[in-house]
Parts: C-alpha cells; sequence; structure tokens
C-alpha cells in the first residue's frame, strides 16, 4: 500500500489581504487563517455561503481583564488606557479600576495611627466602543439586609422604644426601602371608583307637541388613586345603553328615535359601561398597595326630555259675543307664556280697540291659576274680581295641532277698556 509523505498548508493571509477579498466564499469545512499584525492568528470554517466579511470567528474574541489603580478622585479612563498598555482591546474585555476611598493627605493627617486606606472596587466592560461602568451595585436598590435593624434611640419613624430598644424590619428590604420607610411613614392609597357620565343631546322641556331629535354621548372616567398610578389602568370592556322607549345601544354615542313630546313625556337614556379591574394603587413612598379598584359596572342617567302645557294671556279686540273662546283665538292672538312650573308676574296694557283681556291655564295645573290684578294706572286698584272665571272650559290644543285638552280660562271684559289702563297680573 502506497504512503503519501506530504506536509498540508491551511489557507491563510495577512488581515489586510483577507480584508482586500472580504467577498470570497469558503466551501463547507473549509479553514481560512488570518494572521494579525501582531503574529496571532483567528480562523474562520466556510459554510459555502456566507462570504470571508460575513463568517464569524471561530471560537470569537479572546477576552482580557485589566487593573488600575487610581488615587481618591482619579481618572478611571485614563488608568484603564495606562493599564492597556497600547494593546487594542477587544469587546467584552473587562477592567477592574482599585480607587482610594481616603485620599492620601487625609490619610496622612488622621490622628488614628492605625487607619489604613480603603479601596473600591469598579468594573468596565468594554462594548466595542467605550469603556462602560457596571456600577449597578452602587444603587441602594441593589444592597439588600440579610437581618432586621436595631435602634437604641429614637428616629424618625421609630418613635417606641421597649427596654431602650426598638427592631425594625429589614431582612431583605433594599437600602433605599429601608430608609424610605424609615424617615416617612408608608400609607395606603384611598381610590375613587370610576363613573360614568351621559348626556342627552336635546334634553329639556318643550311643549307638548314639539318633535326632538335627540342624540347621547356617554363617556368613561377610569377613577382615581391618591398617590397613583395615572391612569389607573381601569378601561371599558363594553357599553349598554338603553332608553325609556326600550330602544337599546351597545356604543358610547348615538342617535335616538324622534319623539312627539306628549303630556307624559319623560325620555331618559341610562349608560352602563362594564370596565376591568385597574393596576394596584401606590403607596406615598411609590410602592404598589393592596389597594385595587375592582372590575366591575357603572351606569348613570341623563337629564330627561319631557313635556309641558303652555299657558296664554293677552288683550283681545274682539268681544265674547263676536268671538267666542277658541283653541285658535288662544294659540294664535294670545301671548304663550310657556311652561306655569312656578309664580308668574307680567303686565298687560289696554288699548283704543281693546275688548278684553283674557288668561287661559291648562286645567290640569296643580298651581293655584290667577291670584291677584292690580289696576296700576288707577291708583294700585285691585280688580282681580273683575276676571271672570269661564264656566266651561275652553279645549286647546298643542303645539302644530297636537291633541287638545281643557283650560281654565279668565276673563276681564268691562263696558270698554281705556287706552291708559295697566293691569299687574299674577298667577299663583
Amino acid at each position: 500500500m502506497a504512503e503519501l509523505r506530504t506536509r498540508i498548508v491551511l489557507r491563510n493571509d495577512s488581515t489586510a489581504n483577507w480584508l482586500a477579498n472580504e467577498s470570497v466564499v469558503l466551501l463547507k469545512g473549509e479553514v481560512g487563517i488570518e494572521f494579525l499584525e501582531n503574529g496571532q492568528a483567528k480562523m474562520k470554517i466556510g459554510d459555502g455561503t456566507k462570504t470571508w466579511a460575513q463568517l464569524p470567528y471561530f471560537g470569537g474574541e479572546e477576552a482580557h481583564v485589566y487593573e488600575a489603580t487610581v488615587a481618591k478622585g482619579g481618572d478611571h479612563i485614563a488608568a484603564i488606557t495606562a493599564a492597556l498598555n497600547g494593546a487594542t482591546p477587544n469587546a467584552h474585555d473587562i477592567a477592574i479600576v482599585k480607587e482610594a476611598v481616603i485620599s492620601e493627605e487625609a490619610l496622612a493627617e488622621t490622628k488614628n495611627e492605625s487607619a489604613e486606606q480603603k479601596y473600591q472596587y469598579t468594573a468596565y466592560r468594554y462594548n466595542g466602543e467605550n469603556w462602560a461602568a457596571m456600577d449597578g451595585n452602587y444603587s441602594a436598590e441593589n444592597v439588600y439586609f440579610t437581618e432586621d435593624f436595631t435602634f437604641t434611640t429614637k428616629i424618625g419613624t421609630v418613635q417606641t422604644l421597649t427596654n431602650g430598644s426598638a427592631t425594625v424590619a429589614a431582612a431583605g428590604k433594599n437600602l433605599k426601602d429601608f430608609f424610605a420607610g424609615l424617615f416617612a411613614a408608608e400609607q395606603n392609597p384611598t381610590k375613587t371608583d370610576p363613573s360614568v357620565s351621559v348626556t342627552l343631546t336635546g334634553a329639556g322641556s318643550y311643549e307638548v307637541g314639539s318633535v326632538v331629535n335627540p342624540s347621547y354621548s356617554a363617556s368613561f372616567e377610569d377613577g382615581k388613586y391618591t398617590y397613583g398610578p395615572e391612569p389607573t389602568g381601569v378601561t371599558v370592556s363594553s357599553w349598554a345603553v338603553t332608553s325609556t322607549a326600550s330602544e337599546s345601544w351597545t356604543t358610547a354615542s348615538g342617535d335616538c328615535q324622534s319623539i312627539t313630546v306628549a303630556d307624559g313625556t319623560n325620555y331618559s337614556v341610562t349608560a352602563k359601561a362594564t370596565h376591568t379591574a385597574g393596576s394596584y394603587g401606590k403607596t406615598n413612598l411609590g410602592n404598589d398597595s393592596t389597594i385595587q379598584i375592582a372590575a366591575g359596572t357603572k351606569s348613570k342617567t341623563s337629564s330627561a326630555i319631557t313635556g309641558y302645557r303652555s299657558y296664554f294671556y293677552g288683550v283681545l279686540s274682539t268681544s265674547t259675543a263676536d268671538a267666542p273662546l277658541t283653541s285658535a283665538i288662544i294659540r294664535e292672538q294670545l301671548t304663550n307664556g310657556g311652561a306655569y312650573n312656578g309664580a308668574k308676574s307680567f303686565t298687560l296694557n289696554g288699548s283704543a280697540t281693546a275688548k278684553r283681556i283674557v288668561i287661559a291655564i291648562p286645567s290640569s295645573s296643580a298651581r293655584g291659576g290667577l291670584s291677584e290684578v292690580i289696576l296700576t294706572s288707577a291708583m294700585n286698584t285691585p280688580v282681580t274680581d273683575s276676571y271672570t272665571k269661564t264656566a266651561k272650559a275652553v279645549q286647546v290644543e298643542g303645539k302644530d295641532g297636537y291633541t287638545a285638552v281643557d283650560y281654565d280660562v279668565w276673563v276681564y271684559e268691562p263696558a270698554a277698556i281705556d287706552a291708559g289702563e295697566v293691569h299687574a297680573i299674577k298667577l299663583a
């Protein structure tokens, strides 16, 4: 059997030449060796697809650990650079800087002859561009107590000593939380539950027979914690909106049916929001508490659309004999006073053509009707008794010909009404 005696040299070149030929694709399993200027060698193994530039180095970069010492307040980065002694750091190299805690001058001046210098250590990692300090342990949030702390004097929130001391829970707490609790008594928050508001556009009181085209809009307030967070994290998962006319919607806003206002109309909408639970509230120290807005529902009813029958008053230029009162005369020739929902006062003046003064009030009104008339043009003479209530009610329509109802009518109709007469009229 023949033997082959030879020496095998793997594909290799300098860094400069590999960079000049970085688009070369090594065969799958083919080895490429790169010789650095300092004589060190790095290797890549081909996969038959990636170029030299795309291939990672086999085994990754070598990591180094450097040590440097500085005086108190010294320049850490300058000390690391000196420790490198001209070497170029690799990504993820580590540098440990040992820094004196006490300045040499202060140490020399101390009266304690046994005092020794103390050191603190800071680690840095090279991120490929800069040295970044790994100073996480400098944070008070990363330093924890392993056992409880005992005080022998009153301090902060520790105001009660038993047998000369007080033990404060510290085990498992970090430095920040411990001192925060020591100098500020932690308090749980109070909470304000979520709420719903709803606006009915068109809500109000209308003369019977009016046509209203309402719409609604609901909104949700997510509640509040005394010390946050803000927002609380409560959200609406669904809406259920209903009207007194048996309409329903599942949106926070919408249009309602057209309404012709009747005597008994009392139209409104109720919006109900189903909501999620909130985040836990924060204490006055910013920690999570056990206080939480629970999931649930909140609802609100809007203002309503209601109806009224107007009262009417005025001076007519026709007599009862010539023109008996009708719905048309009352609605078209008298002043529409609106809703008779409280005491009313108004003034009517006579004229050269005036024949009678008429006041018409819905018979269904719970108020007292005509209570007083003063003739202010005749030294405030009372003339209430001169206003006569008709024996029979008059049927008066609502707005736009809506169904008529009985009205009580008072008429002032002397032989003549002087043009200078002034009647001050009060309705109870």
